[in-house]
């Protein structure tokens, strides 16, 4: 999960994890929040099922000091039986690189 902080476009400017100071704020959040780091390094899945529960409240607790105003939003997820879950803030991220990757090139008119 700490990578999930680390690496998100939203938590990452937020908390610059770039620096060391980012590194250490992200990791007082985690900290204010409850959770230990060896639990934060483990998969998801692997972690305590107490801690997975009380996970969105937790951070919703704390996200105001931390300036994390957009932590959670609605969204929705795509299952299609056994094959992959798409979630629909992944879909948008996907279409806009698309979008920008398409400027400036000459495709076809058609496509």
């Amino acid at each position: 999960m700490i990578q999930a902080l680390r690496h998100t476009p939203y938590t990452s400017a937020k908390f610059k994890t770039f620096s060391t100071e980012g590194e250490y704020r992200l990791n007082e959040f985690l900290a204010d929040t409850g959770l230990s780091l060896q639990q934060c390094e483990q998969n998801y899945q692997s972690m305590d099922l107490a801690l997975r529960q009380d996970l969105v409240p937790s951070f919703m607790a704390n996200a105001d000091k931390y300036g994390l105003h957009e932590l959670t939003y609605p969204s929705f997820n795509c299952n299609f039986g056994f094959r992959h879950t798409y979630c629909a803030l992944d879909m948008v991220h996907c279409i806009q690189v698309t979008i920008l990757a398409c400027i400036g090139t000459n495709w076809p008119a058609g496509l």
